[in-house]
């Protein structure tokens, strides 16, 4: 996924050039532009994802409600409202941070870790995705046996997206 954003925006890069090469500025101006937009395309890609995921969890909920299964039910509705908080963080962030794309430059190295980043909170949000599916196959097939370590494995894996985001966020304004 974000390899074909990363094209886009070098493909749109290479048509500029010529446009660059003759007004004076306009080359960091466009940088910091496709960067930011990068920044939006990834972090909407991972709110649509856990959004997703919240409403499949949602399904899960109605079931196990259902079929009075108290003793998971209350972790799910836990585990909903944690979805659609860290949803709402990675949401509502400004896109570029407040303006770091244009106060501070990037170097590579810099840039190569935030990419490293965002490949990671790609893979980590298909893995939750994954999840929640099979859990929805499992609770929709009346398998609730292993409804205790679903949750723990979804709980877990949105941990995990939290403290990526967390740290993407830190590197981008320099104090991770």
């Amino acid at each position: 996924m974000y390899e074909k954003i990363q094209q886009k925006a070098q493909a749109q890069l290479k048509a500029l050039e010529r446009i660059m090469l003759v007004l004076p500025g306009f080359k960091g101006y466009k940088e910091r532009e496709i960067r930011r937009e990068s920044d939006r395309l990834i972090r909407d890609k991972l709110y649509r994802d856990l959004k997703n995921a919240e409403d499949s969890l949602k399904t899960i909920y109605r079931e196990l409600v259902n079929k009075g299964l108290k003793e998971v039910w209350d972790e799910t509705d836990r585990l909903i409202a944690a979805f659609d908080r860290i949803a709402e963080k990675i949401n509502h962030t400004e896109y570029g941070y407040s303006g770091f794309f244009d106060l501070i430059k990037i170097e590579e190295r810099e840039l190569d870790n935030l990419i490293s980043f965002d490949a990671q909170l790609i893979d980590q949000s298909k893995k939750i995705l994954d999840l929640v599916t099979t859990f929805k196959g499992e609770v929709i097939a009346k398998q609730f046996g292993t409804a205790q370590n679903r949750l723990a494995e979804c709980r877990g894996a949105l941990d995990t997206i939290e403290e990526t985001f967390e740290r993407r966020k830190d590197a981008i304004l320099g104090s991770g």
